[in-house]
């Protein structure tokens, strides 16, 4: 416990030097970065249902949702809005297919000091709805000096919870796709989504990092269900504050997901400490072709063409 916490503190230090990690310009964290989604999925539509082909032993289900912890939740339209949780008015911005009912969900991350409208255009959210159907939601972070809540020991950190509460009311309003809800994040959000792949792994069907992974802060245990990864990051120059390697904690978090059983492709861009042009052309493929519950990734035997060469099964 005491090596933890001294880790954790080492990662508060490093994070506060995290300046660009995220930043109201697209220009200072995401260089051209080009939102063009060219890519049809052949994924599963929204509120069709799921064939689960299971192997013996495994469970069949998701868990049930969560339940909201402020009362009755509030109505979820498209754009920014306030939503309480946890004591606390927090905000949202939500992308909104043309059919939301029984729809996928994506929730997007985004970096130490920047805004959820950003992270939702630089990762195509619009694509993400318009052409795969899912609902993306983009929470508000900032809540702290890190961003998000990565390495909090408490079992219950307010940005958890705000998770769950989202989850809860998209749930109760759209009665989405239990077997298709996914995470994906950058630099802090990217940490934030190693901690959810970590402890909400019985809601994640699929989860993306770029520039997250294990170390600092974030301590790994194995997830509870097994879950497809895609681990990100701009090579041996995505570093930040003289010692935090974003290349290093993502290796390692692939490494350890490998060796519990996850499928895991990995992402070297080579650019440093930002987002891959055109990431919506596969980012979106790889998280919706992947359904709770589902042992086998439909990419076990290979990437196709849909995905940049830079992507490798390790």
């Amino acid at each position: 416990m005491m090596a933890r916490k001294l880790w954790w503190c080492l990662g508060v230090v490093a994070m506060l030097c995290v300046v660009a990690c995220g930043s109201g310009d697209p220009e200072d964290t995401i260089d051209a970065m080009s939102l063009t989604d060219t890519s049809e999925s052949d994924d599963v539509g929204p509120g069709e249902d799921v064939a689960v082909a299971v192997d013996e032993g495994q469970v069949t289900s998701p868990t049930p949702f969560p339940s909201y912890s402020a009362g009755s939740c509030p109505t979820l339209g498209a754009g920014s809005q306030n939503f309480p949780s946890g004591g606390m008015t927090r905000s949202v911005h939500l992308t909104l297919p043309a059919e939301p009912e029984g729809a996928p969900v994506v929730f997007l991350f985004h970096g130490l000091g920047d805004q959820a409208v950003n992270i939702a255009a630089w990762m195509g959210a619009s694509q993400a709805a318009n052409l795969h159907g899912a609902i993306v939601v983009a929470p508000q972070g900032g809540q702290n000096f890190l961003g998000w809540d990565s390495g909090s020991q408490s079992a219950s950190p307010p940005d958890l919870v705000f998770f769950d509460d989202l989850l809860a009311c998209l749930a109760e309003q759209y009665k989405i796709d239990g077997y298709r809800i996914y995470a994906a994040g950058f630099s802090a959000g990217a940490l934030w989504t190693t901690e959810l792949v970590i402890r909400r792994s019985q809601y994640l069907a699929g989860a993306a990092t770029f520039s997250g992974g294990i170390g600092q802060p974030v301590s790994y245990s194995t997830p509870e269900h097994d879950l497809p990864v895609a681990i990100s990051w701009g090579g041996d120059t995505d570093v930040y504050g003289g010692f935090l390697s974003f290349q290093s904690t993502s290796l390692a978090f692939s490494e350890s997901l490998r060796e519990d059983g996850h499928f895991v492709i990995e992402c070297n861009h080579g650019m440093g400490h930002t987002v891959p042009m055109g990431v919506s052309g596969w980012l979106y493929p790889f998280l919706l072709n992947h359904t709770w519950g589902v042992p086998d990734s439909p990419y076990t035997e290979g990437l196709d063409s849909t995905f940049p060469t830079f992507c490798v099964i390790p």
